[in-house]
């Protein structure tokens, strides 16, 4: 088993650097729903575990994301996980918590839109949260520009 960091024991330098590494990382998804729920996940990992606002913060913010990319978000989830984001940054007892709650925040924030058509319209318009794609019909368009099918030619009395 793989022993947890004590972040106590950390500078805020290492601690900063760490987070914004698993931060990049998860950048390279488009989707930041979906990105929120990898971080999180990452950072729960990264966990002391020794503060409970931010070990339980990090988990339900987890938990909340992943019900949104999942399409079972709802507003009441959004409100949640900013309540919990302020409270990391407020209430956490070292700078790991707080530099955690911080890019969760900022991630939000800058991202509030999307998030929104992730719990209300059940939407996904960069195609990463597979149960929020949503599928249109194709429609072709012959030589004629008539929508799919024949061509019909009018008879001449």
């Amino acid at each position: 088993m793989q022993e947890r960091i004590r972040w106590k024991e950390k500078s805020e330098t290492e601690i900063c650097q760490w987070v914004s590494d698993v931060f990049e990382q998860s950048q390279s998804n488009s989707c930041p729903v979906n990105r929120l729920s990898v971080f999180s996940e990452e950072a729960m990992k990264g966990s002391c575990g020794e503060c409970v606002i931010c070990r339980e913060g990090t988990y339900q913010i987890m938990i909340q994301a992943q019900s949104m990319t999942n399409g079972k978000g709802n507003d009441d989830d959004f409100l949640i996980v900013n309540d919990i984001v302020e409270d990391m940054i407020l209430g956490s007892c070292c700078s790991y918590g707080k530099e955690v709650g911080k890019r969760f925040y900022e991630l939000i924030e800058s991202n509030a839109e999307i998030f929104a058509k992730h719990y209300k319209r059940k939407r996904c318009d960069a195609g990463v949260c597979e149960k929020l794609i949503v599928n249109t019909p194709t429609v072709e368009i012959n030589e004629g520009g008539l929508l799919g099918g024949k061509q019909r030619r009018r008879r001449s009395s």
